[in-house]
């Protein structure tokens, strides 16, 4: 029997997005359920069981015809073993092979994977870097997440857990810890959670005075990454200098990594780089200037190309690897 489709997964803290994909990458049907994190591992197993089942029955589609089930979740995991070892938003999952959980229930080849270097191998697949072969692929939205791509494949070093760019520190005195421990780290200043946090303390000290910042005076907690988007769209002066600031970070810790990796490309995705050219000649800019490698001119700083239900592309690009 022909295998004709992919599912693509992606596992998020909240949610669960289902795909179905031809085998050239073209998207079918997708469909959303509640993660239920927060509940025992066997509901939460149940959920993503049930999503798929709903996925098939929709599209009248056999288990049999499906080459492989793609998942993407956050890391740390061991996409070698299909170990989930401990990521934050997943408790439920930690120390637990979601590969063998999920080969109980379906008799096809699994896959899984960190989201953001599922989202690179999509990226140079079919995405912003196709046809190139090493890139650096950045995700900027509630953290900070990257993955490696060396030869047209994952870098995943000695224990599957290699590209956590987002926890490298670049300020080693600054006084914001995240859950990696390490002070100043670039998801901790330069992220959603982040930017909204230096809002937050900007109108809790009562800084906001002459900006649209100010409507959240009275629940300083619900401002958001996104709405300071929103804001800085509008001009607001202070709601730009916030982007401008996680831009700048951003930029200064790219000149490393292209001190480091030399990419062919690096491709920015998520909530924080539709933020735009802002975000984008803030840092290709700062960038420039922190790095001494020659080239670096010639390095493309590019958003990502797939942008909504990125992380089912990048689950499916699990498989879709195996074809191109």
């Amino acid at each position: 029997m022909i295998k004709e489709n992919i599912i693509g997964i992606d596992i998020g803290g909240t949610k669960i997005s289902y795909g179905l994909l031809k085998l050239d990458g073209n998207l079918i049907d997708t469909i959303t359920l509640p993660a239920l994190a927060d509940k025992p591992k066997e509901i939460f197993i149940n959920q993503l069981i049930t999503g798929i089942n709903n996925l098939l029955t929709n599209n009248n589609i056999d288990i049999n015809i499906i080459k492989g089930i793609g998942i993407c979740c956050p890391g740390p995991i061991n996409p070698i073993t299909g170990d989930i070892i401990n990521p934050p938003n997943l408790p439920m999952l930690w120390n637990t092979n979601l590969i063998q959980l999920i080969k109980r229930y379906y008799k096809v080849p699994i896959k899984v994977e960190n989201d953001a270097n599922a989202a690179a191998l999509a990226e140079i697949l079919i995405g912003a870097a196709k046809n190139l072969n090493n890139i650096l692929y950045v995700t900027v939205s509630t953290g900070i997440g990257t993955g490696i791509i060396i030869d047209r494949k994952i870098y995943h070093g000695k224990n599957g857990l290699a590209g956590e760019g987002g926890h490298i520190s670049i300020n080693y005195h600054d006084k914001i810890k995240c859950n990696c421990n390490a002070p100043g780290c670039i998801e901790s200043i330069a992220s959603g959670t982040g930017i909204a946090s230096k809002a937050k303390e900007l109108i809790i000290t009562n800084q906001v005075q002459n900006s649209l910042l100010k409507s959240f005076s009275d629940n300083p907690d619900q401002i958001s990454a996104k709405q300071i988007a929103e804001f800085a769209k509008q001009n607001d002066s202070l709601s730009i200098a916030l982007i401008e600031e996680s831009a700048f970070n951003i930029g200064a810790w790219l000149g490393g990594m292209i001190n480091l990796l030399d990419p062919d490309m690096i491709v920015i995705g998520g909530g924080v780089s539709f933020t735009g050219e802002l975000f984008f000649n803030k840092v290709r800019a700062t960038a420039l200037k922190f790095t001494y490698n020659i080239f670096a001119s010639e390095t493309p700083i590019m958003p990502a190309k797939l942008k909504t239900n990125a992380g089912i592309y990048g689950a499916a690009s699990l498989f879709l690897n195996d074809i191109n």
